[in-house]
């Protein structure tokens, strides 16, 4: 009966190191994508910020020219 005991515990260990295993590399990948999608939000990010300037400097020179 001890034996049984141990062999359906060392059983579930087993399954959860499995898991743990996928989810870590299910872990990396997220990160990965989160490391994309901030870098891609930081350049929207600084696009917009160029294009505010950009028409500041349109509205402020009315029209003039920009050099």
């Amino acid at each position: 009966e001890q034996k049984a005991e141990s062999v359906a515990e060392l059983e579930k260990v087993n399954d959860s190191i499995r898991r743990s295993a996928a989810n870590g590399v299910q872990l990396a990948s997220l990160e990965r994508e989160y490391a994309n999608l901030q870098i891609q939000y930081n350049s929207a990010v600084n696009n917009m910020a160029q294009a505010s300037t950009g028409e500041r400097i349109e509205v402020l020179s009315r029209g003039g020219r920009v050099s």
